[in-house]
């Protein structure tokens, strides 16, 4: 943990002196900045060990919106890992027309080791076996507000996965259990989305609440090289808890129900970075999940805050034996440090532990 918290300070007081964030908006043809800033980035995941790398961001306001208007935010990270694992990435978040227009996404390409653990929330493969995948990705959400608050849109998500290096015997070799997609493969689904979003700040919300829906479809109609649905609810809620000093309850459910037969590495899974923090990312997975998530965060000095989180969740193939199985549990702390002026944007420091297993994180953005 002290050496996250070094790094986290090292990338804080690094853009200072290379190039940035501005102190004050600035006006560019078209746009408003409100954070800018390019550095060289370090951080820690159990999915990648120490990575480190160059990232840029920028937190603007088109012109033709209104300046107290939420922020649109555009990414650009270049990362090579402990693991040998490479990643380029361009994540974005687009408000346009005074917010009647919400467009966000990812771009990216990544090279990278995985452990597969199995299918399921027992424990096929409790020390998980080790391969190796390559896959451009696009991830595009368009939406319309319909009424305030409100969005409606359409999605896709396409993902060009090539796996190599499988275990010899292990769990995706065996053909016997021709699980779908060990020999790679083209994710391609399509789908609407709903999107009710009442917070006060994009960032790190203090007061208010978000609801996502998403229906998508793959199949050959969509150029996939799988056939399967599958419906996610994601909602959000904010509690200020002690308004004056900015104390904050967020708490988060999440579901997500898969039909047909989707690759393994597009089945809902436990752990990672944003949920159930403390599981290696896929720890468990299967055609279902569900989980809940709360955190309790609030400013110490400067730019420093804290948090405490505790989260609950299972994964399972049929609803009818979803109380059969296990519950995983995880908590854990973190810090948080404030990178712009201008906006709640964090570099979130954070140390989870679950039952057997545990992770450190370090990266920019709340988890939910």
């Amino acid at each position: 943990m002290y050496k996250a918290l070094l790094v986290c300070l090292a990338i804080v007081f690094i853009p200072a002196g290379l190039s940035g964030q501005t102190a004050s908006p600035d006006s560019t043809k078209g746009i408003t900045v409100s954070s800018l800033f390019g550095l060289p980035i370090a951080y820690y995941s159990p999915e990648t060990r120490w990575a480190g790398g160059l990232a840029g961001l920028m937190a603007f306001r088109f012109r033709s919106n209104k300046p107290e208007g939420r922020p649109s935010q555009v990414q650009l990270g270049f990362a090579y890992t402990q693991e040998r694992q490479f990643l380029s990435y361009l994540p974005f978040t687009l408000f346009l027309k005074n917010e009647a227009w919400y467009i966000y996404g990812e771009l990216g390409y990544y090279r990278y080791t995985y452990f597969f653990y199995g299918l399921g929330n027992s424990d096929p493969k409790p020390d998980g076996e080790l391969y190796d995948v390559n896959f451009p990705r696009m991830r595009v959400h368009g939406l319309r507000r319909v009424l305030p608050g409100w969005y409606l849109g359409w999605h896709h998500w396409l993902d060009v996965f090539a796996i190599a290096d499988v275990e010899p015997g292990g769990l995706l070799a065996d053909p016997q259990l021709d699980i779908p997609g060990r020999s790679g493969g083209v994710i391609s689904a399509t789908g609407l989305i709903s999107l009710l979003d009442r917070r006060e700040e994009l960032f790190s919300p203090e007061s208010g609440y978000y609801v996502e829906n998403l229906l998508q479809v793959s199949g050959r109609a969509t150029g996939a090289d799988f056939r399967y649905a599958r419906f996610t609810t994601d909602a959000r809620l904010y509690l200020p808890v002690w308004r004056k000093q900015h104390h904050v309850l967020a708490l988060n459910a999440y579901a997500d129900v898969t039909t047909g037969e989707a690759p393994f590495n597009a089945l809902p899974s436990i752990g990672g970075n944003k949920r159930m923090r403390g599981f290696y990312e896929g720890r468990f997975r299967d055609n279902n999940l569900v989980l809940v998530q709360a955190e309790y965060r609030l400013p110490l000095f400067w730019r420093l805050g804290m948090v405490g989180f505790a989260s609950a969740g299972s994964v399972f193939s049929d609803w009818r034996q979803q109380t059969e199985r296990p519950l995983r549990l995880a908590a854990g702390g973190g810090l948080r440090v404030r990178i712009s002026r201008n906006d709640r944007l964090n570099i979130r420091v954070d140390a989870a532990f679950a039952k057997g297993s545990s992770g450190y994180y370090v990266t920019v953005g709340e988890a939910f």
